[in-house]
């Protein structure tokens, strides 16, 4: 009696569906691996900057601002300043730049009938950094202030150590 071998077909998976399967493999190798590696890199573009200041009042219409340290140190264009009257919550002096700073003191844009001048102590990184100062002229005699410093490209309000309030005499 003779045996009828059935010959099974024993080839593998087709060339194109391998490959395809490689390159499916491959991307989501990459996807996982971009993920891990995007968490440990320090991105602060989009972070509002926390720092700190101090306040001297130089006159009865004059005060200086002093920055502190920032984290991640804000460029100038990247911040206002708001000092806001206690009493009176409607008038608002506003500072700001009103274009690229270019030289180690700055005139400032102001709102509210003050003057301010900026001065960058380390005129090389273009960043807010410590011991940079604002002037701030032409402010109401025998009046109570408080500063908050805005983050332009988020549009919030930074986290500032030191006592912003300060009284005019």
């Amino acid at each position: 009696m003779k045996k009828i071998w059935k010959r099974r077909n024993e080839e593998g998976v087709s060339p194109v569906i391998a490959t395809i399967l490689m390159v499916a493999i491959t991307v989501v190798l990459a996807a996982v691996l971009y993920v891990m590696v995007i968490g440990l890199v320090d991105d602060d573009r989009g972070r509002t900057p926390a720092g700190a200041l101090s306040v001297d009042v130089r006159g009865a219409t004059e005060v200086l601002i002093t920055f502190g340290l920032f984290d991640p140190a804000p460029e100038p264009l990247d911040i206002k300043v708001r000092i806001t009257n206690n009493s009176d919550l409607a008038d608002v002096i506003e500072f700001s730049f009103g274009g690229v700073p270019g030289a180690e003191t700055v005139d400032m844009v102001a709102t509210g009938g003050a003057s301010a001048t900026y001065t960058d102590m380390n005129y090389n990184g273009n960043e807010v950094n410590s011991g940079d100062y604002i002037v701030a002229h032409g402010l109401n005699p025998h009046t109570s202030y408080k500063i908050d410093i805005y983050f332009s490209p988020t549009q919030s309000l930074c986290q500032i150590a030191g006592n912003t309030d300060f009284n005019l005499p």
